[in-house]
């Protein structure tokens, strides 16, 4: 069961009501603390989804800007840093926030939005194509490897930006 706990409410915060059927006045009800795992699987999801609906309509903005210019090299390469924009920022973002999580979680939520963006499917995500004479299997893997190496790249600067030199005692105590 999903439970949905009001901005700063702890595990086990006790909230007091109204009295119902069979309670006395004043009860107090226990919010329980959300299971592991489904909270897992919905930041997955979470990630997933954020990433393959951004860099589907940046890469349509892209190819908008494209046809509109009439240049494919500019679309192209507009597309591509719009897209990679989005992947640092959406990772960067969660991998700050969860760090908790392995590289299975990283990895697969990446590859997962990257399948889910129509564009990766004809291997238009990236610049794949520009690379390679034309578009198939070939550029959605290298445009796969391109993106997956990026997102790798961020979580691991994620992850050593926290394995910083620890905080003196009282400079923590004016960071309070």
């Amino acid at each position: 069961m999903l439970q949905i706990r009001p901005f700063g409410m702890g595990p086990r915060t006790r909230i007091r009501g109204a009295c119902g059927p069979g309670r006395e006045p004043g009860w107090f009800a226990t919010i329980e603390p959300m299971n592991e795992t489904v909270a897992r699987i919905v930041r997955w999801l979470s990630l997933t989804l954020a990433l393959a609906v951004t860099s589907t309509v940046l890469g349509i903005v892209g190819i908008t800007f494209a046809s509109l210019q009439g240049e494919i090299g500019m679309g192209i390469a507009v597309r591509t840093i719009l897209e990679l924009f989005a992947l640092v920022s959406i990772v960067a973002f969660c991998a700050r926030r969860w760090q908790d999580y392995g590289w299975g979680f990283w990895l697969s939520a990446a590859t997962a939005g990257y399948l889910l963006n129509p564009l990766s499917w004809t291997g238009q995500a990236l610049a794949g194509r520009a690379v390679l004479p034309s578009a198939g299997p070939a550029t959605a893997l290298v445009d796969l490897v391109t993106w997956v190496g990026v997102a790798s790249a961020v979580v691991w600067l994620q992850g050593r930006r926290h394995e910083g030199p620890p905080i003196p005692a009282d400079v923590r105590e004016l960071l309070r």
